[in-house]
């Protein structure tokens, strides 16, 4: 009984490792490529980022890529923040 539960378990265990490690690395470039991408549109003298809207008339979307500071506020006691 314990040579066949064994290996199974053993199996299972590395397809978890396995998969858990396509995952981090899928993760990782994903998170990469849209840093490449956000950086590559954004204008640090205008402190935004701009994005066409992909259309022939050349309108342009304008989103705004600047942080704010966490404003804190009471609820019933509770703390929230709100960014």
């Amino acid at each position: 009984m314990a040579a066949v539960v064994v290996p199974v378990l053993f199996l299972l265990l590395l397809g978890v490792c396995g998969g858990l490690v396509a995952l981090y690395l899928r993760h990782r470039r994903l998170q990469n490529n849209f840093t490449a991408f956000a950086n590559s549109h954004y204008n640090s003298r205008l402190g935004s980022a701009i994005f066409s809207s992909g259309d022939d008339l050349g309108e342009t979307i304008k989103i705004l890529l600047k942080c704010r500071p966490a404003m804190q506020t009471s609820r019933g006691g509770k703390s929230i923040k709100i960014y």
